[in-house]
């Protein structure tokens, strides 16, 4: 039951990583909008439909605007300035992450750093039997069986993890990370 609580809650705690509470995302897309390499039709509508509201009151449709523009700028590749679309895919990247709205993979690959040897062993089982599952048309039982099996270890693995509790002297890096895999 606590686990249930814990999941249905977890997406509406605040993102505890460095670039979040230094406030790095709000600050790049300033920095964006300011730009002297894009038109001012651009510049007026980030301003508009994105900046100004991430300041008011962030929310999700604010990644979905965000989107819908990385999409329409990446569209024809060299009709904007290569600096302004790799900062703005770098500024879609923080949002998605900021939102804990990065794929399952993503996410996946942004703990890899933080698991010893016999965790990466079960991340990358994982992943190998999750893309298998994937792949597969029809339900095939062993696919689906080897997938879980995989799951669970990787699971363990993770729960592990977190059994020694949060030391006093915790880095926010290190709490980060823990709120990353809770």
């Amino acid at each position: 039951q606590d686990v249930l609580v814990i999941r249905k809650i977890h997406p509406c705690l605040p993102s505890f990583k460095s670039e979040f509470t230094a406030t790095v995302p709000l600050t790049r897309i300033r920095d964006i909008a300011h730009r002297n390499d894009i038109p001012h039709e651009l510049k007026q509508e980030i301003k508009h439909t994105i900046q100004n509201k991430l300041h008011r009151s962030a929310g999700p449709e604010d990644l979905v605007a965000t989107e819908a523009m990385l999409t329409r700028i990446t569209k024809n590749p060299g009709e904007y300035n290569g600096a302004f679309v790799e900062q703005f895919q770098i500024f879609y990247s923080e949002l998605k992450d900021f939102f804990n709205a990065g794929s399952l993979f993503e996410q996946l690959e942004s703990i890899k750093e933080s698991l010893n040897d016999s965790g990466l062993e079960a991340l990358s089982s994982f992943v190998k039997t999750k893309q298998s599952l994937d792949q597969v048309d029809a339900a095939n039982i062993q696919v689906v069986m080897k997938t879980l099996q995989s799951l669970s270890s990787l699971r363990s693995v993770l729960m592990k993890g977190l059994e020694s509790g949060l030391r006093n002297d915790a880095t926010d890096a290190g709490i980060a990370m823990r709120q990353k895999v809770i």
